[in-house]
């Protein structure tokens, strides 16, 4: 942060802050959890495998894990929010009939 402060340079910023989050998956995955699965919830963006203009998490750790790893979008259901340039966007009813993310977790295997 101190160096951002100083260059303002967002991509260094954005790529040292989401290798910092891989390494923290890969740490807690290979040290607490080597047997297991793990879900891991974040932001669409770091949890993207593919960036066209930043290096993210979810492609640090896309290039490990590979196929082994699922990535699934979410979003939140009522109120609202800031978009990237701080406007607040008003989110639409979601439909009652669809699935949430409880329903796709517990249909997991294990």
């Amino acid at each position: 942060m101190l160096k951002f402060t100083a260059d303002k340079d967002w991509s260094a910023r954005w790529a040292a802050r989401d290798s910092a989050m891989a390494d923290n998956v890969v740490w807690l995955k290979e040290n607490l959890f080597p047997q297991r699965k793990m879900i891991v919830i974040g932001h669409n963006y770091h949890l993207a495998r593919t960036n066209p203009k930043e290096s993210t998490m979810g492609e640090e750790l896309y290039r490990l894990y590979g196929d082994r790893m699922l990535v699934i979008g979410t979003f939140t259901g009522s109120g609202s929010y800031a978009d990237n340039a701080r406007k607040e966007k008003t989110l639409t009813t979601p439909d009652s009939a669809a699935l949430d993310i409880k329903h796709v977790i517990l249909g997991l295997d294990g």
